[in-house]
């Protein structure tokens, strides 16, 4: 699973970063993050499987960068706000940019923790992992298409 981590407190995305890497150690998982301090950074960087966002950052905050995301990818995406903010859950819903969770800052880990069990088990539905060399590739299943196909039913019924 690839995880981004969007804040503009780079001791937050380590932090956060640090956690994760800790939990996929201990559940084994092969789990790998990528830390952003700018939401125009995360907009150059391929899909990821997860998105923690910052909800309120200096040059974009989090809702501006998942409809930028969701308008890039044209697909559903995962994410996950950080946020101390009440009125966080309110505007999410009012632009109408689906969050999968919201966890308060400063994270607590158990928490963290269990957002990501859901999150992990979640992430390979409708997702296939491929590795090329030592990197990570998804594929979505909805965008594999099979063209020219010149058989038939009656093909497939030997």
């Amino acid at each position: 699973m690839n995880i981004a981590i969007c804040d503009d407190e780079a001791t937050e995305t380590e932090y956060i970063s640090d956690l994760i890497e800790k939990y996929a150690l201990y559940k084994d998982y092969d789990i790998h993050c990528r830390q952003f301090n700018r939401g125009s950074e995360l907009l150059k960087a391929p899909k990821f499987d997860l998105y923690i966002l910052d909800y309120k950052m200096d040059e974009m905050n989090g809702v501006e960068v998942a409809e930028a995301l969701k308008e890039k990818f044209s697909r559903n995406i995962t994410i996950c706000y950080l946020t101390n903010y009440e009125s966080a859950a309110e505007e999410v819903i009012n632009h109408h940019i689906y969050a999968d969770g919201f966890l308060r800052k400063p994270v607590d880990t158990a928490k963290l923790y269990e957002k990501l069990d859901r999150f992990y088990l979640t992430s390979f539905t409708n997702r296939l992992l491929l590795k090329k060399s030592t990197e990570l590739h998804t594929v979505y299943t909805g965008d594999i298409s099979i063209k020219n196909w010149a058989g038939s039913a009656e093909d497939c019924s030997e």
